[in-house]
């Protein structure tokens, strides 16, 4: 797979306290000693274009972000697994035998975050690759609730402790992708599509991920303006999802699903993406209007999307932020009012940065509702729209004034293995 030793950024400090503490308190990594536990970041993402493509057969096109999940795991001599997240430690100490992970929908199956641990088990086992050593677990994380993908980059995380544990090759980063994906569709029910798993296993600072469904290939974009000129605000509303089952999310793929069966039928298509090309757009519209008045303005967004791709993508081979930013701002109003994903915290923070000087473009991000919206800003400007966020939205939102934040990012790498101390 080919993943090295990565150099540790600021984040990386405080992460080590928190899961140096959280593995002190639970008497997790003990066997080894913490200094010598495996410590694996994996950062979160942002789809550029196509946002909601990958279950409806578009390209798609984003990058890796420095907000972050980090893992540690050590063995240890007890023959289970034994994980705890800092961020869920209500839900207290997960354990479970490797040889008996209980099918997702047996009864003895867990509930919350802990489906993710065995989820990677049941996923592997599947697959072929036996698993059955004992290892602990501790886990801190940065990233939103909610539109950066912090699921995916859990998943990412707990298959490749689990390999390295159980001395298993690393797959190819698009199997890798597979198995991450496999794990919240099969065993925690969770109906994402392939976006946020690629994006992230194929991410690298200052390049773009193109993932082409029709070739099943990804290739690199280099980013074409000087380095830290792509700067983003995370706008976390401080409304948290849980989970894209109880979400819009799902019931725009059961829309899509409808949609398609019906396209199929009279047209042919395999996909919406090709409902929306040239040839055939117009006969879908005709289509679409005369069965499915209601789901028009679903095909509607994802015509428009397409036909912002290959700008986006050329945008960013020319380190064109503006650009970026404007057709970000596009896609974000069609996602409000046709694709209809957005929700009123993730829009209040669009509102509030859409007329700041510096600021190129914002939308809400990932699967929709709550969580995070995002702003391409010039990093010049990044401080005075934080200040402005952070004095505004606690008078707009008053019920999120004590969780929400404003965070820069930059792009990053999307998988390392770093030293522990």
């Amino acid at each position: 797979m080919g993943l090295g030793h990565g150099t540790p950024v600021e984040s990386d400090l405080r992460a080590r306290a928190r899961l140096a503490s959280a593995a002190q308190a639970t008497g997790l990594l003990k066997a080894t000693g913490f200094a010598s536990a495996g410590l694996v970041r994996v950062s979160s993402r942002l789809c550029l274009s196509v946002e909601h493509g990958d279950y409806n057969g578009t390209d798609l096109f984003g990058i890796g972000l420095d907000r972050y999940l980090w893992l540690a795991f050590a063995p240890n001599e007890l023959g289970i697994v034994r994980a705890f997240s800092a961020d869920f430690a209500g839900e207290g100490l997960v354990t479970f035998d490797p040889a008996r992970v209980p099918l997702p929908t047996s009864s003895a199956a867990p509930s919350g975050w802990a489906r993710f641990p065995l989820g990677a088990h049941f996923v592997l086992e599947r697959s072929g690759r036996t698993c059955r050593r004992g290892f602990d677990v501790v886990i801190a994380s940065d990233i939103p609730s909610g539109g950066m993908s912090r699921s995916a980059a859990l998943s990412l995380a707990l298959l490749l402790a689990t390999m390295v544990q159980n001395r298993i090759a690393l797959p190819g980063r698009l199997e890798l992708a597979r198995l991450a994906q496999a794990i919240e569709n099969d065993y925690t029910g969770s109906p994402c599509g392939l976006l946020d798993p690629l994006m992230i296993a194929f991410a690298r600072a200052g390049i773009g991920v193109h993932y082409s469904p029709a070739s099943d290939s990804v290739r690199s974009v280099a980013w074409g303006g000087a380095a830290g000129s792509l700067c983003v605000l995370s706008l976390d509303t401080g409304r948290h999802r849980h989970g894209l089952g109880t979400s819009t999310y799902s019931i725009r793929r059961r829309e899509c699903d409808a949609l398609l069966s019906t396209l199929r039928q009279h047209l042919g298509v395999a996909s919406l993406a090709d409902a929306v090309r040239d040839d055939v757009h117009e006969r879908a519209v005709q289509c679409t209007l005369a069965l499915h008045p209601d789901l028009f303005p679903r095909l509607r967004y994802l015509r428009g999307a397409v036909r912002r791709f290959p700008s986006m993508v050329a945008a960013f081979a020319r380190g064109d932020a503006a650009s970026i930013g404007r057709l970000v701002r596009e896609d974000g109003i069609s996602l409000r009012d046709d694709y209809a994903i957005s929700g009123p915290e993730l829009e209040t923070m669009c509102d509030l940065v859409r007329p700041l000087p510096r600021v190129h473009g914002e939308r809400m991000l990932g699967g929709g509702d709550c969580g995070a919206s995002g702003a391409i800003v010039d990093p010049a400007g990044a401080e005075a729209v934080r200040a402005h966020v952070e004095r505004e939205y606690p008078l707009l939102q008053p019920a999120y004034a004590a969780t929400f934040a404003v965070r820069e990012c930059r792009p990053a790498d999307g998988i390392t293995f770093l030293p522990i101390a």
